[in-house]
C-alpha cells in the first residue's frame, strides 16, 4: 500500500494514541479502586453462527455480587439496546458504544484488569495487543519463531497426554495459544516482504490460512482414522517446521 515508517508517522500521528488513552483514563477514573472487567457478550448479529459463540447479557448478572468487581461493557452494536432496556447498563456501565475506532477500544482494554469476551473482534484485538507488547521486546521474528516452536513441541507430546485430561487440557491450551500468537506475530513479517503491496500480501496470507484450514479439515479425519494420531502429529509437526524454514529463508525488505 506504499507505506513506510516515515509515511506511517505522517498519516497516523502519535497524538492519536494519546487521545484514545486520555479518553480511556477519563472514562475509567470513577472505577479506579475496583477490579475492572471489560465484557463483551455477543459478536456481530449478522453472523449466521453468532448464537453458538454468544451468550445473553443477563448471564453476566451472576457476577455482579462479587466484592470489589466492576464489569464495564466494551460492546458496540445493535444488541446494546436490549442491554439498556432491562436496566443492565445501570449495573454494567456502557463504555464501548461511543468508541470512535479500534484505538478507543484498545485504550479501554489497556485500562482493564481483565477482559471477558466471546470469540469476536474484541478477543482478537486483545490478543493482538499482547502480541505487540511481546513483539516489541523480543523482536517480531523471534516472537514468531518462538510461537511456532512451542506449538510444534505441544503437537509432539499430544500422543503421550491424550489419555489424561489433566495433562491434555493445558497442553492443548498452550498449543492453541502459541499457534495463534505466531500467526498474529507473523503479520508484520508478511506485509514487509513486499512493502509496496502490503494489502496484497496480507490478503494472500489470509487466503493461505483459510485454504490451509479447509484442506486440513478435509484430510485430518481420514488420516487419523487410517493411521492414528502418530502420523497426524508427524505431518502437523512437519508443516510447522516448514513454516519455520520459510521464516529463515524469506527476509523482509525493510
Amino acid at each position: 500500500m506504499g507505506s513506510s515508517p516515515r509515511t506511517a508517522k505522517r498519516r497516523f500521528p502519535p497524538a492519536a494514541s494519546g487521545v484514545a488513552r486520555a479518553r480511556a483514563r477519563a472514562l475509567l477514573a470513577p472505577f479506579r479502586d475496583r477490579f475492572r472487567v471489560g465484557v463483551v457478550w455477543t459478536g456481530s448479529v449478522t453472523y449466521r453462527a453468532n448464537a453458538f459463540r454468544s451468550l445473553s447479557h443477563r448471564d453476566l448478572h451472576a457476577l455482579l455480587d462479587i466484592p470489589g468487581l466492576q464489569m464495564l461493557s466494551l460492546y458496540k452494536g445493535p444488541a446494546i439496546e436490549s442491554f439498556r432496556a432491562d436496566g443492565t447498563a445501570a449495573l454494567i456501565p456502557d463504555l464501548g458504544s461511543h468508541d470512535r475506532d479500534f484505538a478507543d477500544c484498545a485504550a479501554l482494554m489497556e485500562g482493564m484488569d481483565l477482559v471477558l469476551t466471546t470469540c469476536t473482534v474484541t478477543a482478537h484485538l486483545a490478543g493482538s495487543l499482547g502480541v505487540a507488547l511481546l513483539g516489541d521486546r523480543l523482536g517480531i521474528r523471534r516472537s514468531t519463531a518462538a510461537g511456532f516452536l512451542v506449538a510444534a513441541g505441544c503437537v509432539a507430546v499430544l500422543p503421550f497426554v491424550g489419555q489424561a485430561w489433566i495433562w491434555f487440557l493445558p497442553v492443548y491450551l498452550i498449543l492453541y495459544t502459541s499457534f495463534e500468537y505466531a500467526i498474529v506475530a507473523s503479520f508484520p513479517l508478511v506485509s514487509a516482504v513486499a512493502p509496496t503491496a502490503r494489502g496484497s500480501m496480507l490478503a494472500l496470507s489470509a487466503t493461505a490460512i483459510g485454504a490451509g484450514r479447509v484442506a486440513a479439515s478435509l484430510v485430518a479425519t481420514s488420516l487419523w482414522l487410517a493411521f492414528g494420531i502418530g502420523w497426524t502429529v508427524m505431518i502437523t509437526a512437519a508443516i510447522i517446521c516448514a513454516s519455520l524454514l520459510c521464516l529463515v529463508i524469506i527476509r523482509p525488505q525493510e
